[in-house]
């Protein structure tokens, strides 16, 4: 994709540039009058799987138990740790259960939808060409707005990706990883500052228990950011679906 490369990046401005090369593939691969089997395997690369809603599952599970294990360390108090790290890392976790629980609700819909989705879009796409009056032109764009809130989660073309996983969690737990490789959620002195220590070098004054104790934290971080990705892998996923079905309504409104 040129323009597309976040979930709100689809907008029917960016619709239509990308979908000139998007047309002629699809007109070489999937010809008129459309073939289920052709669709199927042109649609197979958004399909989502059941080891993806697992990944997310997971995810969501691990979130309250390390939350539990940072409040931990909050409350203690200790100076070994870096208070402000330990409070930020508590609201990015605290933060991150509402969005993986609605991208659950909205992978679910669109599994379901996606076992019967090729005979539904084939029967509609096909229709498209060979609509003439007013009132069937009409009762096809209805049909045709369906399938696009469905995947958009909205009723304007434009992806509703706000109140799920989006490039916020992504950006958020990246960032959280690779700090954590920096003993983030360790206290550095002035003088490791000055010195500009890594973690490596602090180690060495951390006891063995402490250092595991936010090991684990970092574990369950890696965890649970693995369902972030995958989560906003599936919804990019869906953006570009939306975008190879206006494609195709782009393509077939113009035969004739």
């Amino acid at each position: 994709m040129l323009y597309i490369h976040t979930l709100h990046n689809l907008t029917p401005k960016t619709a239509d540039v990308e979908s000139v090369y998007l047309i002629r593939d699809i007109k070489d691969k999937t010809p008129y009058p459309l073939k289920e089997e052709r669709m199927a395997n042109y649609f197979a690369q958004f399909v989502l799987k059941d080891e993806e809603e697992k990944v997310m599952k997971n995810s969501l599970e691990l979130v309250e138990p390390t939350l539990a294990k940072v409040r931990t360390l909050i409350t203690k108090k200790d100076e070994l740790h870096e208070s402000v790290n330990l409070q930020r890392t508590e609201q990015i976790l605290s933060d991150v259960t509402a969005p993986i629980n609605k991208n659950l609700e909205y992978f679910n819909e669109i599994f379901i939808w996606q076992q019967n989705f090729i005979q539904e879009m084939s029967l509609i796409f096909n229709s498209l060409p060979k609509l003439r009056t007013r009132e069937e032109k009409v009762a096809g764009n209805d049909k045709l707005n369906v399938l696009f809130q469905r995947v958009l989660r909205n009723d304007r073309f434009g992806f509703n990706g706000f109140d799920i996983v989006n490039e916020r969690q992504v950006e958020e737990f990246k960032a959280l990883h690779e700090s954590m490789l920096k003993g983030y959620l360790f206290h550095y002195s002035l003088e490791e500052e000055l010195r500009k220590a890594s973690f490596a070098d602090i180690k060495s004054r951390i006891s063995e228990d402490r250092l595991k104790e936010v090991e684990e934290i970092y574990r369950d971080i890696l965890e649970i950011q693995k369902g972030i990705n995958v989560a906003y892998e599936a919804n990019m996923r869906m953006v570009n679906l939306a975008l190879v079905m206006y494609a195709y309504v782009k393509w077939l409104n113009s035969v004739v």
